[in-house]
């Protein structure tokens, strides 16, 4: 069942920064983003924060989920998430091996999450599909003086503040079914099942004191506030090929409604269940989300997080199992 716990501090009302793509580009079909045009394509925007811990409760995260957007949970793995490490796209050492210890942490903590949104949002099958870590104060393996370090790596560990999210509907492009075959889902049944793609966010080391992940409230966003944006990186293997599909994200262009919030405190127990697309009839279709600069003490602990991205299959109506 979602969690509501109270707040230590309460945001509520306090004032960030989001990064918008600038609105030049609302209404393109499609643009281009990487590091090197970050800056000069997105706008920072002064936003208020709510608490969404105040938010009203709901029976189970199903309903979270078509209300606003995103559903806290409790979860805590049995992996030792500080042993989890980004896959090779995200490190500066591309050669690096995994060592046996962390192939059983991301194994187990996979294996896990996909099981926790399978039963919150009520899907037969759920699978995680990639990771990634975010700290910025282990940025590398190597000195993180050292100019040697490569600028692209930096960016996809850093804090997202841009706000986006992860997928479009290419992801549902024809023959999406078979994340599932390769997954072990028998092919026939696999093609009846309508498709969900879920983000599940998780601070590991601390609890979150900055830098907390905002959620854009689904009920305050148009359709056509957003824009299909292409990486230029990978997020997601196709067949054999590690890192070689680059599916869209969606960024958004800035919208005065929008209503942003973030859950104070976070703790090492909690999750946020995020849609990165949804297709299915009476939920939303995907949440924009991004971190955001909020300190909730001075001298804060960095923060520390991990992200997988789930694919779930739904033969049947869904019935949240939390």
């Amino acid at each position: 069942m979602a969690t509501r716990q109270a707040s230590v501090v309460s945001c509520e009302g306090d004032e960030s920064e989001v990064r918008y793509l600038k609105e030049e580009y609302r209404g393109k079909e499609k643009v281009i983003f990487e590091q090197s045009t970050r800056d000069a394509m997105t706008q920072p925007y002064k936003v208020k924060l709510h608490d969404a811990r105040l938010l009203p409760r709901q029976p189970d995260s199903i309903a979270e989920l078509k209300d606003h957007g995103f559903s806290l949970v409790k979860f805590r793995s049995s992996a030792k998430t500080e042993d989890i490490i980004n896959p090779p796209a995200y490190q500066d050492d591309k050669m690096l091996q995994e060592t046996p210890e962390q192939v059983r942490a991301r194994e187990t903590y996979y294996k896990e999450a996909a099981e926790l949104v399978r039963k919150a949002t009520g899907a037969d099958v759920a699978f995680t599909l990639t990771h990634s870590v975010r700290n910025q104060d282990k940025i590398s393996h190597k000195d993180k003086e050292s100019e040697k370090i490569d600028k692209s790596v930096k960016y996809l560990v850093q804090y997202a503040s841009f706000a986006h999210a992860d997928f479009t509907e290419e992801i549902m492009r024809r023959g999406s079914h078979k994340f599932l075959v390769k997954r072990g889902v028998p092919e026939d049944t696999a093609k009846k099942m309508k498709l969900a793609f879920f983000g599940l966010w998780q601070p590991t080391e601390n609890p979150v004191e900055m830098f907390p992940l905002a959620l854009c409230h689904s009920k305050s966003v148009e359709p056509e506030d957003g824009v299909k944006t292409v990486l230029n990186y990978g997020l997601i293997d196709e067949g054999d090929k590690k890192f070689s599909y680059k599916p869209p994200i969606r960024m958004p262009t800035y919208n005065s409604k929008h209503q942003w919030y973030i859950f104070p405190n976070m703790q090492t127990d909690e999750a946020v269940i995020i849609p990165h697309c949804d297709t299915r009839e009476g939920y939303p279709l995907q949440t924009y989300h991004c971190a955001v600069k909020h300190n909730i003490k001075e001298n804060p602990l960095i923060r520390s997080s991990v992200e997988v991205r789930i694919v779930c299959g739904y033969l049947d109506n869904e019935k949240s199992k939390l």
